[in-house]
């Protein structure tokens, strides 16, 4: 069948629709493959980012950071004036050899104060020593114008 008149023609019919056959599947492939290689590139374009989008990210993140870095700056500087005062405020306060002068000194208060105590209460008691004597001679002299007093209003 293969020579003849009508096997010649039969032969290339065949070879006609097999060619067509294999055009065929050959355009269907490349076109699977084109889809596949289309939706590869659609689910990487909803995966990655564009470069437009990255640098407008960009610019937003470091108009971000900039006002942050502002905020943290003015809270920086606001920190160092209070460090800056509490330094001046710890200057300020005694050391320890003026608090030590300090309690010698109400050491030495107080031994002055215990001494005056000491001599005021001896003082009291000799004003007490000497308002009793005092008492005494009053009592006397009392009884002594009592005893006038009785005798010339007597006598009278």
């Amino acid at each position: 069948m293969l020579f003849g008149a009508n096997g010649e023609r039969l032969m290339l019919d065949k070879l006609n629709a097999y060619a067509d056959l294999t055009w065929y599947a050959l355009c269907g492939i490349v076109a699977a493959a084109n889809a596949v290689l289309g939706w590869m590139l659609w689910s990487l374009r909803q995966t990655f980012v564009t470069r437009t989008e990255l640098n407008t990210r960009i610019c937003t993140v470091e108009e971000k950071q900039q006002s942050a870095a502002g905020a943290l700056g003015s809270a920086v500087a606001e920190l160092n004036v209070r460090v800056d005062r509490l330094e001046d405020a710890l200057k300020a306060l005694p050391t320890a050899a003026d608090m030590r002068e300090v309690l010698l000194a109400m050491e030495a208060i107080r031994g002055d104060i215990k001494e005056q105590s000491a001599r005021m209460e001896g003082l009291v008691d000799e004003q007490s020593a000497r308002l009793g004597g005092l008492g005494d001679v009053l009592n006397g002299v009392s009884r002594q114008v009592e005893m006038l007093f009785s005798h010339h209003i007597k006598e009278k």
